[in-house]
């Protein structure tokens, strides 16, 4: 897997529909970048929001996140 991936490949990578990875990343739930008017995402920080994201749903954390 590349360490820059674009909301398709982060889409298809966490099994979601490409529009709540760009929802995600518009209202900023999930960390990105706007490059060149294009969503791009670093491999390494969508792998650590998804284990806080896990940590806090199974911990009964309250949470804005997914």
């Amino acid at each position: 897997m590349k360490e820059i991936m674009t909301a398709r490949e982060v889409a298809m990578y966490l099994r979601v529909h490409v529009r709540t990875i760009y929802r995600w990343a518009k209202i900023g739930e999930m960390p990105s970048r706007r490059v060149g008017g294009s969503w791009r995402f670093m491999k390494k920080d969508v792998d650590s929001w998804l284990s806080e994201t896990e940590y806090s749903a199974t911990h009964g954390k309250t949470s804005t996140k997914v």
